[in-house]
């Protein structure tokens, strides 16, 4: 089975789900493409979702081993989640689990990186915090660059999953949906949010707000934001 990619960005945390061979030649390079473009986008914060792998050869351990290394130096790293015996006993053999760490789920794989980010935060001052959710990886980009330079504290999911994950580790002032989120499914996801986080405040975007251009939403945005941070 050639090596299927499904991509996704839970904070700050980049999440890679592989299905397939991780093996010299088409698969590794798919694997460095799509690990590549976290350079790009400045995320040093990896986790691979190893548990439907079914081989694991010498070209993809070392792809492995030189990304995790790189991370490492950027102040991030990469882990391995849910991996099956062939990575487990490889590794064991092999002696680099310190330098590839495994976790049983993808949840604690992703909860590695954000307690002690969460920790460090803590001992900070910030802005209001804002938890964003969305399907939009690209509305993401956009609302947590804007609010994050005016003075907001801002974490973003994709998934509702994702966005309980996040609320383990900190509890947000506004919880933000965003305008890609159904409407027939709004109330649910703020019924399961709020449920977590009952004191923050809900701001719902509507779905036309995607047809708005960037000054536009940018301004309309802020001012959605403005009360209920305050």
């Amino acid at each position: 089975m050639f090596l299927q990619l499904e991509s996704r960005v839970c904070g700050r945390v980049h999440v890679l789900e592989c299905k397939g061979r991780i093996v010299g030649g088409h698969e590794a390079r798919a694997l460095e493409a799509a690990l590549d473009q976290d350079t790009r986008r400045d995320l040093n914060q990896v986790v691979l979702h190893v548990r439907e792998v079914t081989r694991l050869d010498s070209i993809g351990l070392g792809l492995l081993v030189r990304y995790a290394a790189m991370l490492q130096k950027r102040s991030g790293g990469l882990r391995l989640a849910a991996p099956p015996p062939l990575i487990t006993e490889l590794l064991q053999m092999t002696r680099l689990q310190p330098i590839l760490r495994t976790f049983p789920t993808e949840e604690d794989a992703i909860l590695s990186f954000l307690l002690p980010e969460a920790s460090r935060a803590s001992a900070g001052k910030s802005g209001p915090a804002v938890l964003l959710v969305d399907q939009s990886g690209d509305f993401c980009n956009f609302a947590a660059a804007l609010l994050t330079q005016h003075g907001y504290a801002v974490k973003s999911a994709s998934l509702v999953c994702d966005a309980k994950i996040l609320l383990r580790v900190g509890r947000p002032d506004v919880l933000l949906l965003g305008p890609s989120t159904p409407p027939v499914a709004a109330e649910a996801i703020t019924a399961a949010l709020r449920a977590v986080a009952p004191g923050a405040e809900v701001v719902r975007l509507e779905p036309e707000f995607k047809s708005h251009d960037a000054h536009e939403a940018a301004t309309a945005l802020l001012r959605r934001l403005q009360p209920a941070a305050s």
